[in-house]
């Protein structure tokens, strides 16, 4: 009898496989979060204190007001990072972990999202064969 036979019915193919799935994320993203890759890349840094700047003063570092688009490096990148990196920074302060909590939470519900749409878009009895 498997260890997790009262929480997931292992007769279903189907469950098994996606918890499997989702576990193997689950270890693949948190083990070593914030360590791998070391440091921060510029863009990572550079979002981390516009979203820092929007939340302690109300502009990005270029003195824009709410922006829709962060301005650096000569092009820039979208706000909508910075924002949902906010209350990170805010529980958290700035740091490695803070900045890259939003790519985490996302990456796994995108480990979801495509399991759930290849599950709907691809024939039941072919979606899941080795």
């Amino acid at each position: 009898m498997h260890i997790f036979s009262r929480f997931i019915d292992f007769r279903n193919r189907d469950k098994a496989l996606f918890v499997l799935i989702v576990l193997a994320a689950v270890i693949v993203r948190v083990v070593l979060f914030g360590a791998h890759p070391a440091g921060l890349n510029q863009d990572e840094a550079s979002v981390g204190y516009d979203a820092w700047a929007l939340m302690n003063y109300g502009v990005d570092r270029n003195g824009y007001t709410l922006p829709v688009h962060l301005m650096a490096w000569g092009s820039g990148q979208n706000a909508l990072y910075a924002y949902l990196s906010m209350p990170f920074i805010a529980l958290f302060g700035l740091n490695v972990f803070s900045v890259r909590a939003v790519n985490l939470i996302f990456s796994l519900l995108t480990v979801i999202a495509v399991y759930s749409t290849l599950k709907q878009a691809v024939n039941k009895k072919t979606h899941l064969s080795v």
